[in-house]
């Protein structure tokens, strides 16, 4: 194990992330907010939306943005969420065979001739 980052570091790292996302997205909606407040109840994007879509109205807009957002936020998470899945998964099952020494026993295996490991990879000396 030496090198090589224990479970509750991983976890350690996971859960920052996790934190500087949340206080990254907190400052961004203080942004929105703020600029909301400077320019009585809209932001640019709603009036730049507005005037794409070809609709008076920020409201629509803001409807429009949100449910775009709505969608992209299901993609990404549909999309990334089974990545990381399958990435703790693997970092899991690489800790258990270092810590059993799982690997070691078949690295002995081959080397010893006549030997089942060898036969079923097809090695020979």
């Amino acid at each position: 194990m030496d090198g090589q980052p224990a479970a509750g570091q991983i976890a350690a790292l996971l859960m920052r992330a996790q934190i500087d996302d949340i206080i990254e997205q907190v400052a961004a909606d203080a942004a929105i907010i703020e600029e909301r407040v400077a320019l009585g109840g809209r932001t640019i994007a709603d009036d730049m939306l507005a005037r794409f879509l070809g609709r008076s109205s920020p409201l629509r807009a803001l409807a429009m943005r949100q449910l775009w957002q709505g969608v992209g936020n299901f993609l990404s998470t549909s999309l990334v969420g089974p990545l990381v899945t399958i990435a703790l998964t693997l970092v899991y099952y690489d800790q258990r065979v270092r810590r059993e020494g799982f690997d070691l026993q078949l690295m002995m295996a081959a080397l010893q001739p006549g030997s089942k490991a060898q036969a079923a990879t097809g090695a020979t000396n």
